[in-house]
């Protein structure tokens, strides 16, 4: 193989590779939120809010437990007791 034609696929393989590692930096950045830092001090205080009521969750999960009272251990006809 000549000299040339090592270059050539050497140089695609690195275009291949740059390609793949940019779009991954890209995917990662996606959905990143914009945030604001500062240098924390002490300030005078600007408001005061006052509300009265409760706070409530938008979506409420049971996570209960669920009992099945059987009539034994659960083993069918051999006459021994259970629970």
């Amino acid at each position: 193989m000549s000299t040339w034609k090592k270059i050539a696929i050497g140089a695609g393989v690195a275009i291949l590779l740059l390609s793949i590692a940019s779009f991954g930096v890209y995917q990662s950045r996606k959905n990143v939120a914009t945030v604001q830092t500062g240098k924390a001090q002490r300030l005078d205080l600007a408001s005061v809010v006052s509300a009265s009521g409760e706070i409530k969750t938008k979506t409420y999960v049971n996570i209960g437990a669920k009992l099945a009272i059987t009539g034994g251990h659960g083993c069918t006809g051999c006459g021994k007791a259970g629970l």
